[in-house]
């Protein structure tokens, strides 16, 4: 073989073998959209309630760096966070500390200290619903809202006996309701009218997907639209 060529071929391999030592790349982390340095990925996340507030500061914007202190805020109960925002509005963030809170602890009579009636009927209905517990519906004043919490507790409980303390035509809406998350045709015979008891079938129906169900329903529109809405 010619000298020279020996020579190219060696210079050939080793310069492929050089190619071949990458550098370390910077990877993209998807969730939180920063770049991950190389020979960083098992640094561990933020713990410390410093920690995650020096982290916030490293967001590449200031709208994900109010997020992020916002959240912190409402994490660990510190409103006073809520006054470093930028962009986010600082009081609808105490707001949202001051009800975590209240709910969390599961201390109802705090309810009434949120400054809104909005902040006040909602902190009682997620007490409700997350103790599974009527008399918190009850406590609220507003009647039309006091009904909606316990119409949301008796679908969530799947729990009919919670509609009898309903008032009002919003009863047969709490039934309805109720028995279509129950999942139960039978229980439908309990209204009077047809068309409500056809209807109650084909939500069933709908919501199981269950065909079979719409050849109970006599009233032809309900069953039509019973049958276009279900798989045969």
């Amino acid at each position: 073989m010619d000298y020279r060529i020996a020579v190219f071929l060696v210079l050939f391999v080793l310069l492929l073998s050089g190619c071949a030592e990458e550098k370390p790349q910077n990877k993209v982390d998807v969730q939180n959209n920063d770049v991950v340095p190389a020979n960083q990925n098992n640094q561990q996340q933020p713990e410390t309630f410093d920690e995650k507030y020096n982290f916030c500061f490293t967001k590449e914007n200031v709208q994900a760096k109010d997020t992020c202190i916002q959240s912190l805020a409402v994490e660990a109960d510190r409103d006073y966070l809520c006054d470093e925002l930028t962009n986010l509005d600082s009081e609808k963030c105490k707001r949202l500390v001051w009800k975590a809170f209240v709910v969390l602890s599961n201390e109802i009579d705090k309810c009434n200290s949120l400054l809104t009636e909005f902040d006040k009927i909602s902190c009682l209905k997620e007490i409700a619903l997350l103790s599974s517990d009527k008399s918190v519906c009850l406590k609220i004043t507003d009647f039309g809202e006091k009904n909606g919490c316990l119409t949301e507790l008796a679908v969530q409980e799947k729990d009919l006996t919670v509609c009898d303390s309903v008032v009002g035509s919003a009863k047969n809406t709490c039934k309805f309701n109720s028995i279509v998350a129950i999942a139960d045709p039978s229980l439908c015979d309990s209204f009077d009218l047809p068309i409500i008891k056809f209807s109650c079938i084909s939500a069933i129906a709908k919501n199981t997907d269950n065909f079979s169900l719409c050849s109970e329903i006599n009233d032809l529109s309900v069953k039509r639209d019973c049958e276009a809405n279900t798989s045969p």
